[in-house]
């Protein structure tokens, strides 16, 4: 059987298919323990809200592996952005001191 059949309950097909989950989030997302969080957050998206339609698994989980790679991408953009900024706070605020 494979991932896709209907006859299997979805926490089945996921358990058969975790490799090729796997696989897939680190095919889109080079960093190995972001791309293990993004394959655990759709497995779990998957149980609790599954696709319509039983056969399309693979598909749904594609496109929502492909999502939270966006977002965890966006989220580590912002968070760079972030401590940028915060860094260069600190440094104007060493310098202000200094010419104080």
């Amino acid at each position: 059987m494979t991932a896709d059949s209907p006859d299997l309950p979805p926490v089945a097909r996921l358990l058969e298919d975790g490799a090729w989950l796997q696989a897939l989030a680190r095919s889109v997302i080079a960093d190995r323990a972001t791309a293990d969080d993004v394959a655990q957050d759709a497995a779990v998206i998957a149980l609790t809200k599954p696709p319509r339609e039983a056969g399309a698994l693979r598909g749904w989980l594609r496109r929502f592996v492909r999502n939270l790679a966006t977002d965890a991408h966006r989220g580590s953009v912002r968070r760079a952005a972030l401590a940028a900024a915060a860094a260069k706070r600190e440094a104007d605020e060493d310098t202000a001191d200094l010419v104080a």
